[in-house]
């Protein structure tokens, strides 16, 4: 029975020792943050009349979703000192929807908004955030330019 008491209490002397000492290390932690930017909600097509003697007419739509990039990224179309690059293509002539050689000639302008990002604590909220919005105009006497759809594409790229 000593024997058993003498075992028990070294284990505990010698668990009680290992448990005396502490070593620790530190893991340095670095974090870089990327641009990010993301379109919410789909862009909405424009679409207008036009008459040879008048041009344009009811123009409708033509903007895209909101762009939201993390606060900082985005500047002005076509500036290049923001993380996010904005730029845009867009066709001079709208090209007839059956593929035929008919054009109609266009000028398409792209502006570019502040938009709103949302009340505290929602997704976007903080972020810098903007809308593009695309409109049209056409010079009249068009004479030969066939009844018919045209269509074409406007394209805003974000590089970042």
């Amino acid at each position: 029975m000593k024997k058993i008491l003498f075992v028990t209490a070294a284990l505990v002397s010698l668990a009680s020792t290992a448990l005396a000492g502490n070593v620790n290390q530190d893991v340095p932690v670095t974090a870089t943050v990327d641009t990010s930017c993301v379109f919410e909600g789909a862009a909405v097509p424009l679409t207008f009349h036009y008459a040879a003697a008048t041009g344009i007419t009811n123009p409708m739509g033509g903007y895209t979703g909101v762009l939201h990039c993390n606060f900082g990224g985005i500047g002005a179309v076509g500036a290049t000192d923001h993380p996010a690059i904005i730029t845009v293509s867009k066709p001079d002539v709208l090209n007839r929807e059956d593929g035929s050689s008919a054009i109609l000639k266009v000028n398409l302008q792209v502006d570019d908004y502040e938009a709103y990002a949302g009340d505290p604590g929602t997704q976007y909220y903080g972020s810098d955030s903007h809308q593009y919005v695309v409109s049209a105009t056409a010079p009249t006497d068009q004479w030969t330019v066939p009844n018919a759809n045209y269509l074409g594409t406007v394209t805003v790229n974000v590089d970042f």
